[in-house]
């Protein structure tokens, strides 16, 4: 049986563009050794934040479709 994936692209897309103007920051303004490595750390960390979030805001709507049915 086949999962399907429900991705939001038009978040993705903003996350990427943010990584694209923290990799220029990085680049460009701070001269860092490996800024590709640090803009994936901070990708990284956009997606697992917005994955609690998500799941966070999940949990708060189950619990007040609870609460509207009593």
């Amino acid at each position: 049986m086949k999962q399907k994936l429900n991705i939001d692209w038009i978040k993705a897309l903003i996350f990427f563009i943010v990584c694209g103007g923290l990799y220029y920051i990085m680049d460009h303004l701070l001269h860092l050794a490996h800024p590709s490595l640090m803009t994936l750390g901070v990708l990284l960390l956009l997606f697992v934040g917005d994955h609690f979030a998500a799941e966070i805001d999940y949990r708060r709507s189950l619990k007040k479709r609870k609460e509207d049915k009593e």
